[in-house]
């Protein structure tokens, strides 16, 4: 938003800005307070200064009195980070395109107008001086800015030093401290102001985008509607690159994050690829075992009705009980002293026995080959029981690690869904981004070529205008009137005493 309460349209020779707020983004002393803890103090004092409420130089004295014992190279570093106003750089661009002068005139300090000098190509600094003593702050200050009416004592010698009348300067600013240069500048613009400075103003800017002055200073409606619609773009071109920026941070974090449980995955793979081998190779073994074991079992099936025909040919009784007495009776005369007659009486039992057992012959012999044949398919039976639980506990941790990676899928299902929400809107805002781009590029080279066109016929203008006062005030020479030194210097300039 601007207000005018002029319609000065002569271009100014020099364009003379305040430094903090305006130039800059920042309060430096309040960034260097920032340093100590005090920055809320001296926020409270700058802003009271800067709306005339207190007189500035009681409230400079005190401020800086705030930093003593401030490192100098913790200042440095303060300075380097006070970021310049928007649109400052383009704007100082744009009138040195003009040949138009530029400088500063601040009560703050040569570290910081020096550094926003050197960054912007500014002309002339005129600014204050921080006292150092062995490395750090002693909190005083030096220079030509410490008093009330000293900015516009110090414009006042600017101008005379460039020969350079007062009603051909600009002055840009935002506090009360600014008052005096606009009194006696040509043309005083307040950069979104106090109200102490507003009132004295010819131009009020109220945008924190200091192209915002240009139509003002160049007097040109066209212009002004250009660096308006490229300020605007521009704002919407920055905010898309941040956005682009973030979402594609965003794609790039999801990508990580995929590619992290990708490799999870093929990790899990592995294990459950090993588990199973082995839980397929301990069932072969069990099946193997079962193939055993069938056998044995039909063995046993088909001799079955062999050993039941022998049963019936066979004495009877159980063959087996007279193997065990037998068993029993050798033990006993293995491992007891007895007496020659009771020792007789069982060998004679033992052969009795024997020769009873002679009877059972091929059935013990089919009854040996079919215990031989049981034991095999238990033996089988045990190692398919021992393999099973064996496999039973691989597939087990197969199955955990199975179920591991189907939670990671489902992870990575979330992350190409969250993907899938954002590409499609970031292909918008890229598409936007080079649109408002390429417009960008092609409002550079509508307003450079405006420049080329309007820079020209404003110096003529100047001139000409400048030509037609010359003479004003030579007829006010000739008739014996006051001259002030402005009169003089026109008078000089066109050759006219």
């Amino acid at each position: 938003m601007t207000t005018s309460s002029s319609s000065k349209k002569v271009l100014p020779r020099l364009v003379v800005f305040d430094l903090d707020s305006t130039l800059t983004d920042a309060e430096s002393l309040v960034e260097l307070a920032r340093l100590m803890g005090k920055e809320e103090e001296v926020a409270d004092l700058t802003k009271k200064a800067m709306g005339g409420e207190i007189p500035f130089a009681d409230a400079l004295k005190h401020r800086v009195g705030l930093l003593q014992g401030l490192k100098l190279e913790k200042v440095e570093e303060a300075v380097k980070a006070i970021p310049l106003m928007a649109g400052a750089a383009d704007a100082v661009q744009r009138l040195k395109v003009r040949g138009i002068k530029t400088g500063i005139i601040t009560g703050g300090f040569e570290s910081v107008a020096l550094r926003v000098k050197e960054e912007l190509g500014i002309d002339y600094v005129v600014a204050n001086e921080l006292m150092v003593e062995e490395g750090a702050l002693t909190g005083e200050v030096r220079g030509p800015i410490t008093n009330e009416g000293a900015k516009g004592e110090a414009l006042d010698a600017l101008c005379k030093e460039l020969g350079i009348r007062l009603q051909e300067c600009a002055v840009v600013g935002d506090g009360a401290n600014d008052i005096s240069m606009f009194e006696k500048a040509g043309l005083a613009i307040a950069f979104n102001p106090t109200d102490a400075l507003e009132k004295v103003a010819d131009v009020v800017v109220k945008e924190k985008d200091l192209r915002g002055i240009l139509p003002h200073i160049l007097g040109e409606p066209e212009m002004d509607e250009l660096l308006k619609e490229r300020s605007e773009l521009e704002l919407k071109v920055k905010g898309l690159r941040k956005e682009v920026a973030e979402k594609r941070s965003i794609l790039r974090d999801l990508g990580n994050k995929k590619r992290d449980l990708i490799n999870e995955i093929r990790t899990l793979n592995e294990a459950a690829n090993k588990y199973r081998y082995s839980r397929d190779e301990l069932n072969e073994g069990v099946r193997q075992f079962k193939i055993e074991r069938e056998k044995s079992n039909e063995v046993l099936k088909g001799r079955m009705d062999e050993y039941k025909k022998l049963q019936e040919t066979a004495p009877k009784g159980d063959f087996k009980i007279l193997q065990k007495e037998i068993n029993a009776l050798e033990w006993k005369l293995q491992t007891s002293v007895l007496e020659i007659k009771k020792e007789d009486e069982i060998v004679d039992r033992i052969k009795k026995l024997k020769a009873e057992l002679k009877g059972y012959e091929n059935l013990i012999e089919f009854s040996k080959e079919m215990d031989k044949h049981r034991k095999a398919s238990r033996k089988a039976h045990e190692s398919i029981l021992k393999l099973s639980e064996e496999s039973q506990q691989y597939h087990q941790q197969f199955l955990a690690e199975v179920t591991k990676i189907k939670e990671i899928e489902a992870k990575i299902d979330e992350l190409n869904a969250k993907k899938d929400e954002i590409a499609p809107s970031l292909d918008q805002m890229k598409e936007e981004l080079d649109k408002g781009s390429q417009r960008l590029k092609e409002l550079d080279k509508e307003v450079e070529k405006s420049e080329a066109e309007s820079g020209k016929i404003s110096v003529e203008r100047t001139e000409r205008e400048m030509k037609e006062k010359a003479k004003e005030v030579y007829d006010k020479f000739k008739k014996g009137e006051k001259l002030d030194l402005e009169d003089i210097y026109l008078l000089r300039r066109f050759n006219l005493v």
